[in-house]
Order: structure tokens, then C-alpha cells, then sequence
């Protein structure tokens, strides 16, 4: 079901860290933040989150703003590489 970011968010376990994948953000890189146990990876639409998207990801506690690289990638291949690294972690 669509909804908004927000919205999704709301009865999100407080154990389980959210890392939300942001284009042409200034964060540290997934590999230098994942850690060991359940983690959820937020990958935004082609062309990126929108500026509100942004904001409300980087502001909220309970989600960690984190960089693929430099190169954008395609959601396919940013998913893969979220899960190689979630396993790399354990």
C-alpha cells in the first residue's frame, strides 16, 4: 500500500535501525555505519528523495542517513549492495 514516509515509519520497532540510502548527501557510507542484527535499508525512487524527503530522513532519530559511494545506482543494484554489506557485517 502506498503511503507517506512518514506514515510508514510510525510503528517501526525501536530496535531495528532504519539506514536510508540518500543520493549526493554528505553522510558516512553504509560500510562504515551497518551493524551486527536487524536492520531495514530505505532506497529512494529514480532520481533521488525529494528535498521534504530529505529533511524529515535526516531529522528523525530512528533513521541513519547513510552514502552508497559516489556513483548513483539504480535501486536494483543499491538494494544488492545494501544486503552484501548488511551481510559482510555479521
Amino acid at each position: 500500500t502506498l503511503q507517506k514516509l512518514d506514515k510508514a515509519f510510525t510503528d517501526w520497532p525501536k530496535n531495528i535501525p532504519i539506514y536510508a540510502c540518500i543520493e549526493r548527501h554528505d553522510d558516512k557510507t553504509l560500510a562504515e555505519t551497518v551493524g551486527n542484527g536487524a536492520a531495514a535499508f530505505l532506497i529512494g525512487p529514480e532520481g533521488g528523495f525529494d528535498e521534504d524527503e530529505v529533511a524529515w530522513l535526516t531529522k528523525n532519530k530512528n533513521v541513519t542517513p547513510v552514502s552508497l559511494g559516489d556513483t548513483i545506482l539504480r535501486a536494483e543494484t543499491a538494494a544488492l549492495v545494501c544486503l552484501s554489506l548488511a551481510i559482510k557485517a555479521q
